[in-house]
């Protein structure tokens, strides 16, 4: 539970009116700078629940985060939000849906992961009936799709491993790019139904999310967020 599996990097440029978004592989093999659970070096994601005392202390995690990923990349992180899994499908549920475009990888006809099908049900039949046509939770096919909050936050997990899958070659690199899709079309659902046009709306979504969303912005800067959000 504290490791940071989805590490995202946003740089927002004030005057110019754009946002640059990437993704940091969660395997990125880094040292720690203290003994850890994995030993004196180990993959990026352990950072935080490292030096968070697993969780107890966030803003120190965050810090040894935004420090390590920071000398990576030659950036000066200044802030940081950390948000549980589960604050996707509070979002998307608060939007009604989200439209994500599909892309299989190694030229699949769409993604599909089998690790979610308990959600179908416990017997093959049960699956069949409650996940047409193959009992499948997440299977899509190439191309817009309509997701609601339960389904955008499982594609946000899914990298095919387990099988059968396909469309997820590639693993945790196919799920960061579904995880920036479905960052994008939350933005563009806000926009379109106005969420980000009022500010209102935006507090009352992020007490809604409550302790699953834990963040270095104060109050004021993240009314500029919002407004900077309508126009890049």
């Amino acid at each position: 539970p504290y490791l940071t599996d989805s590490i995202m990097v946003m740089s927002i440029d004030q005057t110019q009116k754009n946002a640059y978004m990437m993704s940091i592989p969660r395997d990125l093999w880094v040292e720690y700078g203290k003994a850890c659970n994995a030993g004196n070096q180990g993959k990026i994601n352990e950072v935080y629940g490292c030096y968070s005392n697993f969780g107890k202390e966030d803003a120190a995690g965050a810090a040894a985060l935004q420090k390590k990923v920071g000398s990576i990349l030659g950036m000066d992180i200044q802030y940081y939000a950390h948000v549980n899994y589960s604050v996707v499908r509070d979002v998307v549920k608060a939007l009604g849906t989200i439209t994500v475009d599909i892309k299989g990888s190694g030229g699949a006809p769409g993604v599909m992961d089998s690790n979610f099908d308990w959600k179908c049900g416990p017997t093959y039949a049960q699956r069949m009936r409650t996940c047409p046509p193959n009992g499948h939770f997440i299977e899509y096919k190439n191309g817009p799709t309509v997701l609601d909050a339960e389904h955008a936050l499982y594609l946000a997990q899914a990298r095919g491993d387990s099988v059968p899958t396909y469309g997820l070659a590639r693993s945790n690199f196919d799920r960061e790019i579904n995880q920036q899709k479905i960052v994008k079309s939350i933005r563009e659902k806000a926009l379109s139904v106005g969420t980000l046009t009022n500010f209102g709306k935006v507090a009352d979504l992020m007490d809604a999310v409550g302790n699953n969303l834990r963040t270095s912005f104060q109050t004021g800067e993240i009314r500029t967020l919002a407004a900077l959000g309508q126009d890049i």
